[in-house]
């Protein structure tokens, strides 16, 4: 969990705000605990939220 929070941590400082970025229905509860919005997810299926541009207080 902790490599997957990094990895979107990299992500979103190169994501403009307003960035969709899609993912794989595992990493979803990852997204959520790093500060993303979701967007729409579906319960199986890909889920895309967005990059608020906020600095996420549980990643370093």
């Amino acid at each position: 969990m902790k490599r997957i929070a990094q990895r979107l941590a990299d992500l979103e400082r190169h994501s403009a705000p307003g960035t969709l970025i899609v993912v794989d229905p595992g990493e979803t509860e990852a997204m959520a605990m790093t500060g993303y919005e979701s967007a729409h997810g579906p319960i199986n299926g890909p889920a895309m939220f967005i990059c608020t541009g906020v600095p996420r207080k549980d990643v370093a």
